[in-house]
């Protein structure tokens, strides 16, 4: 009875610090200033303090390594009022320098629960650290090395790659100083802690032999809604991989770019981003949720653009410079043979085929989501058509680096490059009228759909016959 009562007064004391259509964000930054100088968070870290044991029987008697999980608490009822208390604390500093500095201290103790059945601190002390410079720059390597030894010991799970993520920008902007100690961390143990491949139609270690997943593609768990899953979903931890090292480069971070291309080549990229969604003859699946390929692509998309489009290094340059499918299909005529259906596919088509498909969706939409919230926005596509826009944004930028330099668009193209580049040109046009109808475009994100526009008219890329003038700024 005493777990209940305590677990039902935190539950209320988390709705008065979460944004709901009852508590405006006013109200609760009210809220928690209130409980600041009342000091709630006192007795909550108190009964954090308590024993949490965990039966460790399970993982002694592991045969199969792909089996590792997360330890059962010896008491079930305490770990969940465990995770109410977590969930209390994390909606408090949420956004609250003044809770983030008061908690800081603890993280180290809160660590400690990493890895109990059901219990999720990752989330709790990433809300601690969040956006805070001062913070951010303090956390130990002993705390990174912690949740790098907990995938080892309990096996993937993305959240605790996705921990790390919160230490490398501040507010956007990359902290070199984490980018460069959580990158050390992870090339030590590449193959451990990255799956770039996300291909489990060979036996793998890291899933249990009689996990369903096992032989299964990357195309059949997105066909299979695998990356819907809330735990454990091999596509997510997939994402998370490919996105840490994308962030460990952003920025003027040379040598960490410089790293990643050792083990990542330009080729490699381009060829991940066409052939997710497609069958093994590199026809496109026609049955599949279009937005989980769209999750995959963002990814990779994002690491094009980290450590290729944004580097002036001359290897990362002449790989671009050389790479395959990227305005044409030069790939050798044995690949066309052998995968009849990536015949004439190159990085650009597909780029023009992701924008127009976007387009297409946003004209279905006679007025924006409630809220204007995109994200989780089903249709007759896609289950997200948030992640669609998301990776269509990150697109344009990566469009706006490459029409930027000559050095990877020289004004002199050929005529089928300036004709596929005309073609960019007129769905980037069309899919910004779309998206300042449906108000889901920022300022920022008008001025880099300007600037693109401008970079390709620098170009001499002609305008489609759907453009008649620059798009006015919002």
């Amino acid at each position: 009875a005493a777990y209940e009562e305590a677990t039902s007064l935190l539950k209320r004391l988390t709705g008065y610090v979460t944004v709901s259509p009852q508590f405006t964000a006013e109200f609760v930054e009210k809220h928690q200033r209130i409980m600041l100088n009342r000091e709630l968070d006192e007795p909550v870290v108190d009964m954090l303090q308590l024993n949490l044991e965990r039966d460790t029987s399970r993982r002694d008697a592991l045969t199969d390594q792909g089996e590792r999980d997360a330890d059962p608490p010896v008491i079930p009822a305490r770990r969940d009022l465990f995770q109410v208390c977590y969930d209390f604390l994390k909606m408090l500093c949420k956004g609250n320098p003044q809770a983030q500095k008061r908690l800081f201290p603890l993280i180290e103790i809160f660590s400690e629960h990493v890895g109990i059945e059901k219990l999720n601190v990752a989330d709790t002390i990433c809300e601690i650290v969040r956006d805070n410079a001062r913070l951010i720059s303090q956390v130990p390597e002993a705390l990174m090395r912690h949740f790098m030894t907990a995938i080892h010991t309990w096996g993937r799970k993305a959240r605790w790659l996705r921990f790390f993520e919160v230490f490398l920008e501040i507010g956007g902007i990359p902290f070199r100083r984490n980018q460069d100690l959580i990158l050390r961390l992870v090339m030590e143990d590449w193959d451990a802690l990255l799956d770039l491949s996300c291909d489990y139609s060979q036996p793998n270690q890291d899933l249990p032999q009689s996990d369903p997943r096992q032989g299964a593609t990357l195309l059949q768990l997105i066909q299979n809604g695998e990356h819907r899953m809330e735990v454990r979903s091999l596509v997510k931890y997939h994402f998370s991989s490919i996105n840490l090292l994308a962030l460990c480069a952003a920025g003027k971070n040379a040598m960490n770019k410089a790293r990643i291309l050792q083990h990542v080549k330009f080729d490699q990229v381009t060829s991940r981003l066409l052939w997710t969604g497609r069958r093994p003859d590199g026809t496109v699946e026609t049955e599949v949720d279009v937005d989980g390929v769209h999750y995959v692509r963002l990814a990779w998309t994002k690491m094009m653009h980290h450590v290729f489009l944004a580097s002036l290094d001359t290897q990362s340059v002449v790989q671009v410079q050389e790479g395959m499918r990227v305005w044409v299909d030069d790939s050798p005529a044995i690949d066309s043979e052998r995968y009849p259906g990536m015949e004439g596919v190159c990085l650009m088509q597909e780029f023009l085929r992701d924008l127009a498909s976007l387009t297409f969706r946003l004209k279905a939409l006679t007025k924006p989501p409630p809220g204007g919230i995109f994200t989780g926005v089903k249709d007759a596509w896609g289950h997200d058509v948030g992640c669609h826009i998301q990776y269509a944004l990150l697109v344009v930028q990566s469009l706006h680096k490459v029409f930027s330099r000559t050095d990877m668009y020289p004004v002199n193209g050929n005529e089928d490059q300036q004709a596929l580049a005309t073609l960019l040109r007129g769905a980037i046009f069309d899919l910004f009228r779309q998206m300042r109808r449906l108000k889901c475009v920022t300022a920022t994100d008008a001025l880099t759909f300007a600037d693109l526009l401008s970079a390709m008219h620098h170009r001499y890329v002609a305008p489609s016959d759907s453009e008649t003038a620059m798009p006015p700024p919002l």
